[in-house]
């Protein structure tokens, strides 16, 4: 009965306190963490805020050819933290084995996610100025916005979030900026929606 009692408390949704001073964001993402414990969500975007659930660890899918992680929506960022809700995880292509509704809120370190602007920008705009392409002969022969690696999300705001990444040409660069039309696609592409229509 303890052990059926805990997983039960593994899965089930709590609602996180309401915080001040969150930037709304419209974002999907997934869980980066290598930890074998699984990832903590928390009340609040602070170490110091309560557990309230856990996502699994990453875990090697077959069928995936790759590691993946569990997928949610992103809604709010504030200090570093996102704020997310209706996470759920399985194998792919298959019905989720695990859900978490929350909301609740994990570290933008152990955040990762498929980017489908071609551009990193300055600003979350499509009109601010350019940091780097992300793709292309401008990217270095990178192959697209897909293989760049995120390595830090700080936030994010509509659909855009605030990164920081390593290009994934032969010249390794570091990148901080802001891209848009990220997805929780492991392995696939993203589309790259409004930014690809622009002139």
């Amino acid at each position: 009965m303890k052990i059926a009692f805990a997983l039960l408390l593994f899965a089930l949704p709590v609602a996180a306190h309401a915080e001040s001073g969150v930037t709304k964001c419209d974002l999907e993402g997934y869980a980066n963490d290598h930890d074998p414990k699984g990832t903590n969500l928390r009340s609040g975007p602070s170490v110091t805020a309560p557990v309230i659930g856990h996502l699994p660890p990453l875990h090697a899918d077959d069928a995936a050819q790759t590691d993946i992680g569990a997928e949610f929506v992103i809604v709010g960022s504030k200090n570093g933290w996102l704020e997310i809700e209706d996470a759920t995880d399985g194998p792919f292509n298959e019905k989720p084995t695990y859900r978490f509704k929350g909301p609740a809120w994990i570290s933008g370190t152990l955040v990762d996610f498929t980017i489908g602007s071609n551009k990193m920008y300055a600003a979350p705009s499509y009109k601010s100025p350019v940091v780097t392409a992300l793709s292309g002969e401008d990217a270095g022969g990178a192959w697209g916005p897909d293989s760049f690696n995120v390595t830090r999300v700080y936030g994010c705001s509509g659909h855009f979030a605030d990164i920081s990444g390593i290009t994934p040409t032969k010249i390794k660069k570091t990148y901080r900026g802001w891209v848009g039309r990220t997805c929780s696609n492991q392995v696939t592409t993203c589309d790259p929606g409004e930014e690809a229509n622009l002139p």
